[in-house]
């Protein structure tokens, strides 16, 4: 058998955090998304010790206090902590075509970066998958029942 080359994938490791960055995370208009192979791969080549990964977007820089804020959040039991801010902009209820009216934002935030993911939660997400793809990791925790934390 061949050796296996290690992950191309840039990503930091910080005590029992890991924290991937672009290009293999994507933060646009449906959120943010990362591509499930290469995050695969390089899970593969992470230390045990490692049990949290998050996911950082390039346009904002990360502190490591709110790293390990976050980190810490996570020992409460939940399965994802995301960052959030409130909704700020119209949002409209369409039909047909036509603009029906406006939704209540109040209820309502952007998931914002870093996204913080628990690894083995992480990992049985990804091992379902078949394709290469992006996907939010978010909501496959949420579809899956897991527990997201939000802090704002």
């Amino acid at each position: 058998m061949p050796p296996r080359q290690q992950s191309s994938t840039r990503l930091c490791v910080s005590g029992q955090t890991t924290v991937f960055f672009p290009p293999e995370i994507a933060v646009g208009s449906e959120g943010l998304m990362i591509r499930t192979r290469a995050v695969k791969e390089a899970l593969e080549w992470l230390p045990p010790t490692v049990q949290v990964v998050a996911f950082a977007g390039s346009s904002s820089p990360l502190a490591k206090e709110e790293l390990d804020a976050m980190a810490a959040d996570m020992e409460g039991g939940w399965d994802a902590v995301v960052s959030a801010r409130p909704v700020s902009e119209a949002v409209k209820v369409v039909e047909g075509g036509w603009v029906e009216g406006s939704l209540d934002r109040s209820g309502l935030v952007s998931i914002t970066p870093p996204v913080l993911v628990d690894r083995g939660v992480l990992s049985g997400i990804l091992s379902a998958l078949a394709t290469d793809d992006w996907i939010d990791p978010i909501e496959e925790v949420i579809d899956g029942g897991g527990k997201v934390r939000l802090r704002s």
